[in-house]
């Protein structure tokens, strides 16, 4: 019987505890109590519907301090003080959190989104620039989102997110019985176009990647998990949702070992460094054929001829990276994640190869709809991997040590860790549903490459410009 895919969401709030590892979100902004001033007549308490203002349980003359993650910015607490106690500020420790792409204000959503599973209200009041750099220049088409059908998450027209990895034929042939002629390649379908990348962390926090193939597991998706990590496990986790990371180096002891387990995964990475990779992936393809080997490769200058010279030699699916902003590596000027996947989704397009290869994409991933962005430029699946780390609790401090973590990553419970990657995957698919909505496209198939359904800020300027 046909079952529709969901992800099932569950509360997962911060944990409480003086040696308890976990989120502790950081308000945007804080609220005073001027006690001099403050009357305790409790009309605060009265006036807030979301329960940020209480009296002192210690001693109920007394208001407590505000609960400032609570407050929802309403302001109605400070216009019903009578004695005008009360005042707002930009919290300094939310000024600093993060970095100039990681932002404050995408990490606090991807906290909200990690809590509740729900899609974030945004844009009430907002004053702030239409366009930017990234993918904040890429704006999408919603012109459909007037007909009443297209209701995206409440599932009256079902809208199928699922995306297929490894190689397509470009033709069928069959026999003079009809038979079919031809060996078929291997082909993996996920139901959402997400796979889990791994973080580069120190070895203390290896166990947030149990938190990763255990929430992959439960979203029937995948994690990519380093062999040696694998290796150290007593007990492997389910291999059905873990894609194993290869050197040349391990490839074969680690794909043998596996094997006499009987826990041969279906997908497998291969770093790529360059010629001998491509032989060593030849050879490890045709030991074990029914097995999708991905090759890993950096995005950098002439990305484009490297891609298509592989795929003309039979390479079946790429996990093409950016750094942590999005941007290639090993260039002068570097391009950002969009130009990049838009370049060698047309290069392959030119070569007319394009759909007899998977191209997976990772780097800069920094918000849900930085997915739709990513397929509309030519990707076919893209990899979260900053994004899960904020998921549970991540400041993006760069004090990346155990002892020094401010929120302690390396003790994170796992199975409270997993629910809130749980509830980050619900709400970017739902939001990717609703973009899908509002095009009238239900297949995010169909969605790769459509490039004439967005506009492109840089292009736009230089039309007009030009005009």
């Amino acid at each position: 019987m046909f079952e529709r895919y969901h992800i099932k969401t569950d509360p997962a709030p911060k944990i409480i505890g003086p040696e308890a590892a976990g989120v502790n979100p950081i308000p945007k902004f804080n609220i005073l109590r001027q006690a001099e001033i403050c009357l305790n007549c409790g009309r605060c308490a009265k006036s807030c519907i979301y329960d940020a203002h209480r009296r002192d349980p210690a001693d109920p003359r007394q208001m407590a301090e505000a609960e400032h993650l609570l407050c929802k910015n309403c302001f109605r607490c400070i216009q019903d003080c009578p004695s005008r106690a009360l005042t707002k500020v930009i919290n300094p420790d939310y000024r600093r959190l993060g970095n100039d792409y990681w932002r404050n204000d995408l990490i606090s959503r991807i906290w909200a989104e990690a809590e509740t599973g729900h899609i974030p209200v945004l844009g009430a009041g907002y004053r702030g620039k239409f366009g930017g750099p990234g993918f904040e220049g890429m704006w999408t088409d919603m012109s459909e989102i007037v007909r009443p059908t297209r209701d995206g998450i409440h599932g009256r027209e079902y809208i199928n997110t699922g995306v297929d990895l490894g190689k397509k034929v470009p033709y069928l042939s069959f026999g003079p019985d009809h038979e079919l002629n031809i060996d078929l390649p291997p082909l993996l379908e996920i139901p959402l176009p997400m796979i889990f990348n791994p973080v580069p962390l120190p070895e203390s926090f290896q166990s947030l990647q149990k938190i990763f193939i255990d929430a992959a597991a439960k979203i029937k998706t995948m994690a990519i998990t380093p062999a040696p990590y694998l290796e150290s496990q007593l007990t492997l986790p389910d291999m059905t949702a873990v894609m194993p990371r290869l050197t040349a180096q391990n490839a074969e002891k680690f794909m043998a070992a596996l094997t006499q387990k009987d826990k041969l995964p279906k997908i497998v990475e291969l770093e790529y460094t360059g010629k001998e990779t491509t032989d060593f992936w030849g050879n490890l393809k045709q030991t074990y054929p029914k097995v999708i080997i991905s090759l890993h490769i950096p995005f950098q200058p002439k990305i484009e001829q490297i891609v298509v010279k592989l795929v003309q030699r039979g390479v079946e699916m790429f996990h093409l990276y950016a750094d942590q902003t999005g941007h290639e590596f090993k260039s002068t000027q570097p391009r950002f994640l969009k130009e990049l996947i838009r370049s060698v989704h047309l290069a392959l397009v030119d070569q007319s190869i394009r759909d007899e290869v998977t191209l997976m994409v990772s780097g800069g991933i920094a918000g849900a709809e930085h997915i739709p962005k990513a397929i509309i430029c030519g990707a076919d699946v893209i990899g979260v991997d900053m994004a899960l780390t904020i998921g549970v609790g991540c400041r993006v401090c760069q004090i990346c040590e155990e002892t020094k973590c401010p929120v302690n990553l390396a003790r994170v419970p796992a199975d409270w860790g997993a629910q809130r990657l749980l509830n980050l995957m619900a709400a970017w698919r739902d939001q990717l549903l609703e973009i899908l909505s509002a095009m009238g496209i239900r297949e995010v198939r169909r969605l790769r490459g459509e490039t004439g359904r967005a506009i492109f800020q840089e292009e736009m300027e230089k039309e007009l410009k030009q005009g």
